[in-house]
């Protein structure tokens, strides 16, 4: 029996790299109650969620630049910027490299 096509199977044949950003995700949102613990008053939780969820989707810029692109080096990128996202001239490299198109090297 054929396996059925729907939006789910093209999600996860067409390309790995959107797994592995779904899972990134999650653990993402399994950890934000620990950054918005409220240690004052000063700042809402609410905010604080915002707050999280904005320096998450600005931490993975160079893997979704990638896989929106359909960069070859995707899965690279995406390892990459979850290990070593946090340095600032790592994730500048990484949203180059993202950036290049696919024949085109570059020295950074």
């Amino acid at each position: 029996m054929p396996a059925q096509s729907g939006y789910w199977t093209a999600f996860y044949r067409g390309n790995q790299a959107y797994v592995w950003c779904l899972l990134a995700l999650c653990l993402v949102f399994a950890a934000l109650p620990w950054f918005v613990v409220p240690d004052d008053d000063e700042v809402p939780v609410a905010a604080r969620m915002v707050h999280a969820i904005l320096v998450a989707l600005i931490y993975f810029v160079p893997a979704l630049v990638a896989l929106r692109r359909r960069h070859p080096g995707r899965m690279s990128i995406l390892v990459f910027n979850l290990l070593l996202g946090l340095i600032p001239p790592v994730w500048v490299a990484l949203l180059v490299w993202a950036m290049t198109p696919p024949g085109e090297t570059t020295l950074v």
